[in-house]
């Protein structure tokens, strides 16, 4: 199956390369990443992204329903007045916080890419962007077929145990969803971010099996497609997530997920999501693949040591998934790289450099995954 993904090199700014993917072009929706050319080194190269992306936007009339910037927080301050002045250089609003991902980038860039799913209406549909809290901001897009709501910086409290600070985050989302009319049986997708992963994976784990017991999701039906990482939040939460919830009066449940073979289901080894899901949008589709590790079909893990064969195989299991909608990692525009360490980091540039694997431009972040003998992860999304 075709997917309309390019690669548009622009420069906004002297100095500022950068790399444009998207696909969806053929209808309403439209997924987006900006990535850097080369490693950031100034905050003006930074800006220069945020213009690209902006002009983009603007030249398409596209509504953002999730906005993430992957950087690390000491340059957040510089890169929000960034963000502001290339919405307004573009007459767009500057409404809303996007979702900062704040892990170290292997390369020592400022700025990793900025990823974007947004939307064009057309017709009788409506954007807007929810009224930002306390516990966490959004948006909702409607039209008489389907409603979809994005909430992000939805956070556990600090200083608190870990079961009571993940059940605070928990709650927060469950609360934000029951505001807007949805339950946590129309959450699609969820992207976690814990600084602590390894001794909170348990807890994690433990609570939210309890939320899914509450809310009538089982395991082997659709639980959300996920990914669980180390990850850093730009005011010090020791957890934060995302989700991605949707509804449709055509049917009960306007997404289904994709079953592994090279991998058993997650919840065989006690983490309850869904390897992948594939989102319908109207007519247009959104397969997500969740944080995909070096695991076997028993759920054991693999290649204990090496970080090569770890990437490889990992590789290998995302492009399964993929392929069962007749798509490949080529086409993917949104993926994440997780190392953990400059080790494992250098041990990808090797294996691209020797084209084992396909050139991907997403972010590549520092982060532990939920084992420790687990080097690298990834996920991965594409739009059709």
């Amino acid at each position: 199956m075709p997917v309309a993904a390019y690669t548009d090199q622009m420069d906004p700014v002297e100095g500022a390369v950068g790399i444009m993917l998207e696909s969806g072009s053929e209808g309403p929706f439209q997924l987006i990443s900006v990535a850097p050319a080369e490693p950031v080194t100034t905050v003006d190269n930074a800006a220069g992204l945020f213009e690209g992306l902006a002009s983009r936007c603007a030249e398409l009339n596209l509504k953002p329903i999730i906005e993430r910037v992957f950087a690390p927080p000491e340059v957040l301050p510089a890169l929000r007045e960034a963000r502001r002045e290339a919405l307004e250089l573009f007459g767009l609003p500057v409404t809303g916080e996007p979702s900062w991902v704040c892990n170290p980038l292997p390369s020592g860039s400022l700025l990793d890419s900025i990823q974007v799913l947004g939307v064009r209406l057309e017709h009788d549909w409506s954007w807007r962007r929810l009224e930002a809290t306390a516990s966490c901001s959004g948006t909702l897009v409607q039209s008489p077929e389907l409603e979809i709501i994005s909430l992000s910086d939805l956070c556990g409290s600090l200083g608190r145990p870990p079961k009571s600070a993940l059940r605070d985050m928990f709650s927060a989302s469950e609360e934000a969803l029951r505001q807007h009319g949805f339950l946590y049986s129309d959450v699609a997708r969820t992207w976690f971010y814990i600084a602590d992963l390894f001794d909170w994976y348990a807890p994690f784990n433990e609570t939210r099996d309890e939320l899914f017991a509450r809310t009538g999701i089982e395991q082997g039906s659709c639980p959300p497609a996920s990914s669980c990482v180390q990850g850093l939040h730009a005011a010090g939460a020791p957890c934060h997530m995302e989700l991605l919830a949707l509804k449709s009066t055509a049917s009960e449940r306007p997404f289904r997920p994709l079953r592994p073979l090279r991998q058993c289901e997650p919840w065989q080894y006690g983490s309850t999501f869904s390897r992948g899901m594939v989102l319908d949008f109207s007519g247009q589709h959104l397969v997500t693949v969740s944080a995909t590790a070096s695991i076997g079909p028993q759920g054991e893990s693999r290649h204990t040591g090496d970080a090569k064969a770890q990437i490889l195989d990992t590789f290998a299991s995302v492009e399964h998934l993929l392929s069962q909608e007749g798509l490949s990692l080529e086409s993917a525009v949104w993926q994440t790289l997780y190392f953990s360490d400059q080790a494992c980091y250098a041990a990808w540039q090797e294996l691209e450099k020797s084209v084992s694997i396909p050139e991907l431009n997403g972010p590549k972040l520092l982060a532990d995954t939920p084992r420790r003998e687990l080097l690298f992860a990834m996920e991965a999304s594409i739009l059709y």
